[in-house]
C-alpha cells in the first residue's frame, strides 16, 4: 500500500477517535473550538507527510515538516485539555480569548511551515548552484590533463 494511502488511513480513523469524545464531553463552544482545531492539526499532519513523502522533499530538510506538524498538535491538544478542564471546573475561559489564542497558535504553525518551503527552497538551490560549479571544476581538471 502506497505511504499517502496509509497516512490517509491513519488520519481519518484519528478523526473517527476524536469524533467520538462527542459522545462524552459536553458541548460548549470551547469543545466545538477544540474539536475544529483538532481537525486542523491532523489535516496538518496529514499533509506534512504527503509533502515529506514527495521525491523532492526526502532530503533532511524535509524532516522538519512533520515535526512542525506534531508540535502544532501537540501544542493545540495540551491547550485544549487544560482549557476544557477549566471550563469542566466551572472556571468559564472566554470563548472569544481561547479562538484567537488557537489563532495565534495556528498562524505561528503556517508562519513556520512557510519558512520551511523557503528554506527548503534555499537548500535546493545552493546544491544546484554548486553542483554546477562541480561539473565545471571537473571539466577544468579534465582540460588541464590534455
Amino acid at each position: 500500500m502506497n505511504n499517502k494511502i496509509k497516512v490517509i488511513i491513519s488520519a481519518l480513523l484519528v478523526a473517527i477517535v476524536i469524533s467520538l469524545l462527542w459522545l462524552v464531553i459536553p458541548t460548549t463552544p470551547v469543545w466545538i473550538a477544540s474539536y475544529i482545531f483538532a481537525l486542523t492539526a491532523i489535516v496538518g499532519i496529514t499533509v506534512s507527510f504527503s509533502v515529506y513523502t514527495q521525491k523532492s522533499t526526502k532530503v533532511p530538510q524535509g524532516h522538519t515538516f512533520p515535526i512542525t506538524a506534531a508540535t502544532y498538535a501537540i501544542i493545540s491538544a495540551l491547550f485544549s485539555v487544560i482549557t476544557i478542564c477549566f471550563d469542566f471546573n466551572g472556571n468559564s475561559f472566554p470563548s472569544a480569548w481561547y479562538a484567537i489564542i488557537h489563532t495565534a497558535i495556528f498562524v505561528i504553525y503556517i508562519i513556520r511551515i512557510i519558512a520551511l518551503f523557503a528554506g527548503a527552497e534555499h537548500i535546493e538551490n545552493v546544491g544546484k548552484s554548486a553542483e554546477e560549479r562541480h561539473k565545471e571544476l571537473n571539466k577544468d581538471k579534465e582540460n588541464y590533463w590534455k
